[in-house]
Parts: C-alpha cells; structure tokens; sequence
C-alpha cells in the first residue's frame, strides 16, 4: 500500500502534522487497520517522479489485454459530463467533446490506456491526487 503526502505542516508543539493520500478504498483500508496495524510506504510527488522510468512505466504487454476497474470507470464517466470538460479547460486542455477530454487527461499524466490507471500503482496514485482530487476541489470551489 502507497500514500502521498499532499501537505506537510508543524502543529503548536513543533510536531509534524501530514495530510495523506493513500492509495486504496477507504473500506479496504478500514478492513486492514481492524486486523493489525498496515505500514504504508510515504511518497512526495517529487519522489515519484524521481523514480526510474523503468518504475514509473506501463507494465509490459501480454497476450491477454489489461481489464480496467474502478479508476477506468470514473475517468469515462466523467469524459462525458461539461463540469469535468469545463475543469480541463482550466488545466489548459481542449476538452470540448469525451474523446478530447480523455486526450487531454492521457497527455497531462502521459499514459495510453485508461487500463494502466488500475493496473500501475503509481500512475493510479497520480490520476487520484493530480484529476480526482484537484477536480472534487475545483468543483467544490466553484459551488460555494
């Protein structure tokens, strides 16, 4: 199991206090800590993207092709809704239409599938934290 820090600050007795990201559902995590404690292995975004790029990607093809999961799921979902075209285009992107705005998230985190999202750790870590994360943000900021 992996975790991102999202933010590292010091609380009023100098100890350090961080907001992480950890890589799994929230359910597995709860089954998990219920049973004995789960060592997590903390990561920085630079850390990540200091990794060999061997590390960082797609895993070799087979002859059998990548199922997708959940994270595949979402990012389709969401290709097709204006909110999530409209966040794009803050990022930069020309995401008018579904294919564009799928384009546009495979050429922001550079991967080829939406299958690689659930099937590389590290890649998957990166979709949550850097489009799902900064889209529930965006969207919380624009409805306040």
């Amino acid at each position: 199991m992996r975790a991102l820090i999202k933010d590292l600050h010091a609380d009023d007795k100098g100890r350090s206090v961080a907001l992480v990201v950890i890589d799994c559902p929230a359910d597995e995590l709860r089954r998990r800590l219920a049973s004995n404690p789960t060592s997590v292995e903390l990561m920085t975004r630079t850390q990540i993207a200091d990794r060999p790029a061997a590390v960082n990607e797609p895993p070799a093809t087979s002859a059998e092709p990548i199922k997708g999961g959940q994270l595949s799921i979402w990012l389709a979902q969401r290709e097709k809704e204006k909110p999530f075209q409209a966040f794009l285009v803050t990022l930069g992107c020309n995401a008018s239409t579904p294919a564009l705005a799928e384009q546009a998230v495979k050429s922001l985190l550079r991967f080829t599938s939406r299958a690689q999202l659930d099937n590389d750790p590290v890649l998957g870590l990166r979709f949550r934290n850097e489009i799902m994360l900064e889209y529930s943000a965006w969207l919380n900021k624009k409805h306040r």
